[in-house]
C-alpha cells in the first residue's frame, strides 16, 4: 500500500510582520504601500489582512509589502506541514497556529509580547 504524501501548506502572516513592524492599523499600513507608489483599495487591503491565507497573490504586491515591512517572502508566507486526520482538523480551530493558545501547558506563556501604550496627547 502507498502512504499519501501529505500535503503542505501555508499560513499568512502578514498581520504579525505588521505587528513586528510596530503597523497597528491597515490604514497605516495602506499610506505605506502609497508612499511607494503600490495603489491597493482599503477594500483589498482589509481582505489581505483577514485572510488565512490569501487565495491569489501577485508578485508586485508581494514586492511591495516585503518593502514596506522589510522582511523577505518566507517571513510572510510559512510552509507548515498539512493534518492528516480529518478529525484532528475539526478539533483545531481556525486560528494559526501563532495565536493558538495550549490548555495542556499551564507553565506556557500564552499572553504574548508586552505591549505598550503610545502617550495620550491633551485633548482639546
Amino acid at each position: 500500500m502507498n502512504n499519501p504524501i501529505p500535503k503542505k501548506r501555508l499560513t499568512w502572516q502578514l498581520d504579525v510582520m505588521m505587528a513586528k513592524r510596530r503597523i497597528r492599523t491597515n490604514v497605516e499600513l495602506h499610506r505605506r504601500l502609497r508612499d511607494i507608489g503600490y495603489e491597493i483599495s482599503s477594500a483589498q487591503l482589509g481582505r489581505l489582512v483577514e485572510q488565512q491565507p490569501p487565495q491569489r497573490l501577485n508578485t508586485e504586491l508581494l514586492c511591495a509589502l516585503m518593502t514596506v515591512l522589510d522582511c523577505d517572502l518566507n517571513d510572510l508566507l510559512v510552509c507548515v506541514p498539512a493534518i492528516d486526520d480529518k478529525s484532528e482538523a475539526h478539533a483545531i480551530s481556525a486560528k494559526p497556529e501563532h495565536l493558538r493558545t495550549v490548555a495542556s501547558e499551564p507553565s506556557a506563556d500564552v499572553t504574548g509580547p508586552k505591549v505598550n501604550a503610545l502617550p495620550r496627547g491633551p485633548r482639546g
